[in-house]
């Protein structure tokens, strides 16, 4: 750098100028001329430095894509209190068409908890367009989650899952080609449970997010037998096989416009159209509302 030695300071200048390996040559602008001093050691430094800044950058969005937080962890049970703390749980209880309350035992007939159905008219007042309830309660009668059934969708958000104070916990999504698997997601949209198999003959296989199946269930005649493994929420498993339950039996009155949402009549093996039957007056003073028993209504 060119620097006039009678100005203050101009030996710092050049030394620094020297020092920084920066060299100055001529350039012509019109009539005058000025000198440009390219300093390569600082224009290499500034490029490293910005390579790895992209390089920094792009590392931190492959961490976002393939090193997900799993939340999973985080996702407090839907029922604490069913835990499973031995190895395995074996669980029976007894699942039928004229079956709506039922106690869950485990292999020494030690009741677990109770599962009671409600199938309100949804045309009814006051039923806020619900198809089917399940609660969950244990021994002592406390509610401990509940599946809501809304006839408004039966599929995606149609199937909740609520805590014993009627918050949302999440949804059963089933899939419908083909339909022989349901999703569990939480309401936040984790992933939570996959349920798959013959959910006509209720031969169901619960497993989580990395595959591994957690809960198995199959039924022998009007009784379901099934195992939950160790740390699994037992009550997340028997709400979610419940929802598929109920949502298969609205499915077959929902097929037909002019039957009810309550549950479907027991095949008696004689064939026939498959819809419900008008009762006869006889069988209305008779039995005293079977329907009426049915939704839980009482019979004026």
């Amino acid at each position: 750098m060119q620097v006039a030695w009678n100005m203050r300071g101009a030996w710092l200048l050049q030394a620094d100028s020297e020092a920084s390996g920066c060299a100055d040559f001529p350039v012509a602008v019109g009539r005058t001329s000025s000198y440009v001093v390219p300093c390569y050691p600082e224009n290499g430094q500034a490029l490293l430095l910005l390579l790895l800044l992209c390089a920094a950058i792009t590392s931190i969005m492959c961490m976002f894509a393939f090193f997900r937080e799993d939340k999973e962890e985080q996702i407090m049970p839907l029922c604490p209190q069913l835990l499973v703390s031995e190895p395995h749980f074996t669980f029976h209880m007894p699942l039928g068409p004229n079956v709506d309350s039922m106690e869950v035992t485990d292999d020494s007939n030690r009741s677990r908890c109770k599962i009671i159905m409600d199938w309100p008219d949804p045309f009814m007042p006051g039923t806020s367009g619900v198809a089917a309830a399940v609660r969950l309660q244990n021994g002592m009668g406390d509610l401990l989650a509940t599946v809501v059934a809304r006839n408004v969708a039966m599929q995606g958000q149609g199937l909740a899952l609520c805590r014993s104070g009627r918050e949302i916990f999440g949804f059963v999504e089933p899939e419908m080609h083909p339909h022989r698997r349901y999703h569990v997601r939480h309401r936040t949209g984790v992933h939570l449970l996959t349920l798959i198999g013959d959910f006509s003959t209720m031969d169901i296989e619960a497993v989580n997010p990395v595959g591994s199946k957690v809960a198995s269930m199959s039924k022998i005649g009007n009784e379901c037998c099934g195992k939950i493994l160790q740390h699994v929420d037992a009550g997340l498993i028997l709400c979610s096989i419940l929802a598929t339950y109920v949502h298969r039996r609205l499915s077959t009155t929902i097929a037909s416009p002019t039957a009810g949402l309550g549950p479907p009549p027991p095949d008696d093996g004689g064939g026939g159209s498959g819809g419900p039957q008008p009762l006869r007056d006889e069988d209305e003073q008779g039995s005293g509302g079977s329907r009426g028993a049915v939704v839980g209504e009482e019979e004026p």
